[in-house]
């Protein structure tokens, strides 16, 4: 696939890139109520991981380089070569609609679809030749999927559909989604900030009123349906008004650039930085609690799982941090 200079240097700010280092982690427990533990799973496992997604209440499954997908047990933390696709290029989203339904997104833009549950794949990518697709997004209460590529194109496919339908066009890179409710869909753009989309009338609208950064890097709603934006450069804002206002969440962040954001099911909200993992705890009033810092390995993906244990997924393989 042929791709633009520009949209190989956006796709570099967006997907950090392969290094090798050694593993030196440091845990910082100070101002800490909660101390956790970082536990590296890796093993013999030296694959760099960009994606990880909850298969099923027992086992995880993660995205790394050279195509390949490890499955993960989430109570050994065991991990094994589970399948493959696109050998040669990187898995950078894996979403899970159930046990046997599962959609990814590789670094050359190609779409891939499982019916069995991540063993083999199939293409998925019909009508989106020449698309370089950015973000891809599992929206739970519809069962649809949402893709957004470098040029603004936004497009919707459920798992029975032939084809990707388009919805709008942003016309400025759209670098993630996510939803409060099936009839709001939040987009992040590189450049323009925030857009909010109804999904019934296709209205579209921008919503940055109090965002000091329109350079989105990532989006999560909490199941309190606060609204939660990472920024490239001054650290996290929140909503929780539809994206109405938008207000500074943790100022010990406001320099930061945030790649990753995730909850917890009591609603501590957990970011990650290029080399640090942070924990915001709901009910703290000092906010900001790093409990991983690094300056040899670099975080690519989170997930919390249905456990409330947080998994990061690096350049040095895959990491758990576990409440002690």
């Amino acid at each position: 696939m042929t791709t633009s200079i520009c949209a190989v240097v956006l796709s570099t700010l967006l997907i950090i890139s392969c290094r090798e280092f050694d593993s030196e982690v440091r845990i910082n427990t100070t101002d800490q109520p909660g101390i956790f533990e970082l536990k590296s799973l890796n093993n013999h496992l030296h694959a760099e991981i960009f994606s990880i997604a909850q298969l099923t209440p027992t086992a995880l499954i993660a995205g790394s380089d050279s195509g390949n997908i490890f499955k993960i047990s989430a109570s050994s933390g065991m991990i094994e070569l589970y399948s493959s696709y696109g050998e040669s290029y990187n898995i950078v989203s894996l979403h899970v609609g159930d046990s046997l339904n599962i959609v990814l997104l590789n670094s050359n833009s190609d779409i891939g679809k499982s019916t069995d549950g991540g063993l083999t794949w199939h293409p998925w990518s019909e009508n989106l030749d020449g698309k370089i697709i950015i973000t891809l997004y599992y929206q739970v209460s519809t069962n649809r999927f949402y893709i957004g590529s470098s040029d603004g194109s936004i497009y919707h496919r459920s798992f029975a559909d032939t084809i990707w339908y388009p919805i709008t066009n942003l016309h400025r890179s759209v670098t993630s989604f996510t939803s409060s409710d099936s009839t709001n869909l939040f987009a992040g753009t590189w450049s323009s900030g925030i857009f909010k989309i109804n999904l019934q009338t296709n209205q579209i609208e921008g919503i940055n009123s109090g965002l000091l950064n329109p350079y989105i890097k990532t989006l999560h709603t909490c199941k309190n349906n606060k609204i939660f934006a990472g920024t490239y450069g001054d650290g996290i804002f929140y909503s929780s008004n539809n994206g109405i206002f938008w207000f500074n969440y943790s100022k010990i962040l406001d320099t930061a650039i945030i790649n990753n954001l995730d909850a917890t099911s009591n609603y501590d909200l957990i970011a990650t930085t290029n080399s640090a993992l942070y924990i915001i705890k709901n009910n703290s009033s000092s906010h900001s609690i790093g409990i991983f810092d690094s300056t040899n390995i670099l975080i690519n993906t989170l997930i919390v799982d249905i456990n409330d244990r947080i998994y990061i997924g690096t350049n040095d393989g895959i990491y758990r941090a576990d409440p002690k």
